[in-house]
């Protein structure tokens, strides 16, 4: 009969060893899951950052065509009207 308290007493304290351990593994799971988090959100702010610097230099790079395509059009018209004054002559 003194077997059976000390066995119920040795599977209160497995049960609560096991517990303590899944508490340990929920924790750790639960950090895991907030460090994978933070990676993604650190990236998708990384990659956000890098889709701006992305625009504004494309927007630089339009911004500068455009002025050397004006320019070329004003030497353009600038030639052709002096073309047009030597053929006058």
């Amino acid at each position: 009969m003194r077997l059976a308290p000390a066995l119920a007493t040795f599977g209160l304290i497995a049960a609560l060893g096991l517990s303590a351990c899944s508490e340990k593994a929920q924790d750790a799971a639960q950090n895991t899951g907030d460090v994978i988090a933070d990676d993604v959100s650190n990236a998708a702010a990384d990659m956000s950052n890098a889709a701006d610097r992305f625009g504004e230099r494309a927007e630089g790079v339009f911004n500068d065509a455009s002025r050397e395509a004006d320019n070329a059009a004003d030497a353009t018209g600038a030639a052709l009207e002096n073309a047009g004054r030597d053929l006058k002559d």
